[in-house]
């Protein structure tokens, strides 16, 4: 793309950084003061999608998907990372990302994507397994303080320090992996009812000494366990290990698999590569096949301890389209992108951390019918189209960077709730702008860094939750040095964000479940319960677009 830019007709004045940015500054552009309706009036709509049994195609651009193969025609089951050959080779679906709860099927299968009269309902299911967040403890240091154990360490903890009696042991098992504090990960490696404590070996969260402080200890059905066998992990080639002991009851055949590094260099997300599920166990449950190589993006190895982390088999649902989008395009300076969606019905909870074992009870009674773990988003990604409208691989260099615009995302955990609207734009600089919206709500800060210019305006909190079994929908009016974020066709910020990429973007659309990354798991971000995980859904209903 040549470096010139044609003219964006719906510049930012009075937007440059820093003045208009401050409290107390001039009054909001234009398009702060106007409807999504209006702010698009000008441009011509290119796309007009409707989803279900009973859609029809209206106006320009009109299409209607009423079933898998339609959708087949304008979408993808994941994120278009293809090498030369086709072959997907990245991207969220085909990898897991963010250590994602959930795996993304390779197919529209319609388990996952179910398709109602009015819509296509992108539905989370739990093929094996249970999640079953049965215990919870407390960390202080009013003892000793909680300890986990770096490879080759067998330092106990009390019960009495970590708020557990002798009798919990009962309930449970060598393997089983707990949350422990403000980031990571542990499993339990031994327990002794007569010295009255446990033994835990550091997961993702590295290891810790005398660990204490305000929160909670969850334990779950997730389980590790270290390799024995082979030596190492062979990326691509591995499809039976050998554990160094044997697996808790809860992993059974059709579980998920994540790679955990834990030697000098650990590596914090639990991953994998493929889609990798347990095929069978042995009797004495130390060797487990599975229905295919396994592939983690990481050295795996028995020396420094390694191992893999077992999870529910819970599946969930994505779109991602064949169709280019964004501003920076040829001939383009605008670009608008209208989708409506629904969401589950849940509690009025606003996200305000509580990690005191006695207020997460507290919140979670409360809080009765809120999916913990639901992770809606509505995103465009960089691409480069490829032959069947899959993509291929991006090497970031330069003005070949990538770049990610969140029209929408909700995260469902302590610190950020269902009546929270978030709307981040990655990974290039950007200032934002608000305006007090007819819809309510606060802006939430955060702290500043390179990238998020404007801590006061991290995220929305709503009056009451935006998943409430409606109708709504989310937008964005994207040119080459802003965006404007919309919620139910009203403004609600104007982000100064000059893109420097070449490639084009392609719009996801997809129903996360939750993740084990940094401290997540302390934020209760994964579901805590069977009904949890299988009660989550999103439901598309339209895609609009519009470009000049």
């Amino acid at each position: 793309m040549p470096d010139s830019k044609p003219p964006a007709p719906f510049a930012s004045p009075g937007l440059a950084h820093g003045a208009a940015m401050r409290r107390g500054g001039p009054p909001g552009p234009a398009l702060l003061r106007q409807s999504f309706a209006d702010a698009v009036r000008t441009l011509p709509q290119v796309e007009a999608i409707s989803f279900g049994t009973s859609a029809e195609a209206k106006g320009p651009g009109g299409a209607a998907i009423r079933d898998a193969g339609d959708l087949a025609r304008f979408f993808n089951p994941f994120q278009g990372e293809a090498d030369p050959r086709g072959r997907p080779v990245g991207g969220t679906g085909t990898t897991t990302i963010n250590a994602e709860v959930q795996n993304y099927r390779g197919d529209f299968g319609a388990g996952n994507h179910v398709f109602e009269p009015d819509g296509l309902r992108l539905q989370a299911k739990v093929e094996a397994g249970r999640f079953d967040s049965y215990l919870r403890g407390d960390l202080t240091r009013a003892q000793g303080g909680f300890t986990s154990n770096a490879p080759g360490g067998a330092v106990p903890t009390r019960l009495s320090d970590i708020g557990l009696t002798p009798g919990d042991l009962d309930r449970i098992q060598v393997g089983d992996v707990t949350t422990n504090g403000p980031v990571g990960l542990a499993a339990v490696a031994a327990m002794d009812r007569a010295a009255g404590t446990i033994t835990f070996d550091a997961l993702s969260g590295g290891a810790r000494a005398n660990y204490g402080g305000n929160f909670h200890l969850t334990f779950t059905r997730f389980a590790f366990a270290p390799l024995e066998a082979p030596a190492a992990i062979e990326e691509g080639k591995t499809q039976e290990v050998r554990l160094a002991r044997p697996l808790p009851t809860s992993v059974v055949p059709g579980c998920l698999v994540r790679g955990v590094k834990r030697g000098p260099q650990p590596v914090n997300d639990p991953r994998s590569m493929a889609q990798a599920v347990v095929a069978t166990i042995s009797d004495d449950r130390r060797t487990v096949r599975f229905d295919r190589p396994l592939h983690f993006g990481a050295v795996i190895q028995a020396a420094e301890g390694d191992g893999l982390l077992f999870q529910p088999g819970l599946w969930s649902g994505q779109i991602w389209s064949k169709r280019s989008y964004g501003p920076q395009r040829d001939g383009l300076s605008a670009q608008a992108i209208r989708v409506e969606v629904s969401f589950p019905a849940m509690a009025d909870d606003r996200g305000m951390p509580a990690y005191k074992r006695a207020d997460v009870e507290a919140r979670l009674k409360a809080g009765a019918g809120i999916l913990w773990g639901y992770w809606p988003a509505l995103w465009l990604f960089t691409w480069r189209p490829g032959p069947n409208g899959l993509g291929q691989r991006i090497q970031p260099n330069g003005r070949n960077g990538w770049a990610e615009v969140d029209i929408l995302e909700i995260f469902t955990r302590l610190g950020t709730g269902p009546s929270v609207w978030t709307g981040n734009l990655h990974d290039q600089p950007f200032e934002r702008q608000t305006v007090p919206s007819p819809l309510g709500g606060t802006w939430r800060s955060q702290p500043a860094d390179k990238r998020f210019l404007t801590p006061d305006a991290a995220s929305l909190v709503m009056p009451k939750p935006i998943t409430d079994g409606k109708r709504h929908s989310f937008g964005v009016l994207w040119t080459r040095d802003s965006v404007v974020h919309y919620m139910d066709d009203r403004p609600i910020c104007l982000s100064q964000w000059p893109l420097n990429v070449t490639y084009p973007h392609q719009l996801g659309i997809n129903l996360a479940c939750g993740s084990l990354a940094s401290g997540n798991p302390a934020a209760l971000f994964f579901p805590q319960s069977q009904g949890d995980a299988e009660g989550q859904f999103l439901t598309v209903h339209s895609v609009k677009s519009w470009e000049a």
